[in-house]
This record gives structure tokens, sequence and C-alpha cells, in this order.
């Protein structure tokens, strides 16, 4: 015998497992925390999933929503790598030419 399983805050079906009996009563089945005897109705994988109503002792089966596929990333922009590197050399250079002079100006007075 199996008992069936759902997760204790969404209540999706999780699976089922195998029955204790109770030993110091025989054939008393133990039910552990989160499970239920009934079990769920047929469902598609994937397209369906069963969620435990515990009021009722009964399952219901509700549609699984697919997420929107994510659009392909943009392929990135092609970068010339010897004018990126020249112009942050040259950058580099004018400001480096900008400090001297002020450096010159403040030495000279």
């Amino acid at each position: 015998m199996y008992v069936f399983n759902y997760d204790p805050q969404t209540l999706l079906y999780t699976g089922g497992t195998p029955a204790d009996f109770d030993q110091l009563d025989p054939g008393r089945i133990l039910l552990p925390a989160f499970a239920t005897l009934k079990p769920p109705p047929k469902f598609e994988a994937g397209l369906s999933h069963p969620v435990y109503v515990p009021k009722t002792d009964s399952w219901v089966i509700v549609d699984v929503v697919q997420p929107e596929p994510e659009p392909e990333p943009a392929p990135p922009e092609p970068v010339d790598e010897i004018a990126a590197l020249r112009a942050s050399v040259v950058s580099h250079l004018e400001q480096a030419s900008v400090l001297m002079q002020a450096l010159q100006g403040k030495v000279a007075t």
C-alpha cells in the first residue's frame, strides 16, 4: 500500500511512498505528515499537476504555466581592439600632458 505525499506549502503532489503499518495495532496504516491515502488523479507530466485539497481530502488538477521563452540575446557588436587600445593610450597621454603642464606651472611660480 502507498501513501501520496504533497508539499506542505504549495500542496503540490510530490510522489508516493510505501506505507508503514502500526506494529501495535495490526492492519492500521501510519500516515506521515503531508500525506494522504487518496491517490491523485491521472495527469500529464509537464502540462498539469495535482494539488491536494485538505478540507475535502481530495485532489484537483491545475495546468502548469509554461514560461515564455526568452529571446535570443543579440550578438555583441564587433570591436576593433587595436582602435580601442589606441584611443585609450592617446587619452592617457593627453591626461598625462595636462598633468605635467599643471605641475610645471606650480613649480615655476
